[in-house]
């Protein structure tokens, strides 16, 4: 199989949080090469082991914060590898990938908190896609700014065209009093100006200022 070449970051739109190490273990070096191919960039540094003899080794080396492992070698039992990942690593994420996926084996990944179960052939997209899941889970990559605005604008427009409601509905939900009596009391006009309910996450009965709306709009 072809592998990529090296990218400058490991998703568009996010970013790591320092750097990144990740160990692959796989008796086979193409595949070695491929995975670190994949994804090797300025903040994720891979390393491989292709010698079973040299698996423990690596991994009471240093830590690593992800580890890929290939869920069968010759002449190593699964669960004592998985086992020996637990021991010197139990702060590591742990993507298996296999030649030979078995129902057997996916439970006894699941029962050992595996992050994902990734059967062999795989693609560079399927790979990047399990291995950005991972990182975004644990907090080491994270979404720019810009990104997120993207996506929470994108998560409003969809739960607003799902239920109906037109912005102001939207609007008057999400502050928790309608809109207009907001306004009054965020600009101090009227006689009798609603107060503010608080609602649990509400940073010391703090109200929405007006101004929140801009976020909904197109």
């Amino acid at each position: 199989m072809k592998a990529p070449g090296k990218r400058d970051r490991p998703e568009p739109d996010l970013r790591s949080a320092g750097e990144v190490r990740i160990l692959v273990i796989d008796d086979e070096p193409p595949m070695c090469s491929f995975i670190e191919e994949a994804l090797a960039s300025d903040d994720l540094v891979v390393q491989c082991v292709c010698d079973p003899a040299e698996i423990e080794a690596a991994l009471n080396r240093q830590l690593y914060q992800l580890i890929i492992l290939d869920y069968v070698i010759p002449g190593l039992a699964s669960a004592d590898l998985l086992r020996w990942v637990q021991e010197h690593q139990p702060d590591a994420a742990v993507i298996v990938i296999t030649g030979f996926p078995s129902m057997d084996s996916a439970l006894h990944c699941l029962r050992a908190h595996i992050f994902d179960y990734l059967a062999k052939p795989f693609t560079v997209d399927q790979l990047r896609e399990v291995v950005t899941r991972c990182l975004v889970s644990k907090g080491l990559l994270r979404m720019s700014e810009d990104a997120l605005r993207k996506a929470v604008g994108q998560a409003i427009r969809e739960q607003r065209k799902a239920r109906g409601l037109t912005l102001l509905q939207l609007a008057e939900r999400l502050a928790g009093i309608p809109l207009a009596d907001r306004a009054r009391q965020e600009l101090g006009v009227g006689r009798d100006p609603v107060p503010h309910r608080p609602r649990p996450g509400d940073q010391a009965g703090r109200p929405l200022p007006v101004g929140a709306i801009a976020v909904l709009r197109f």
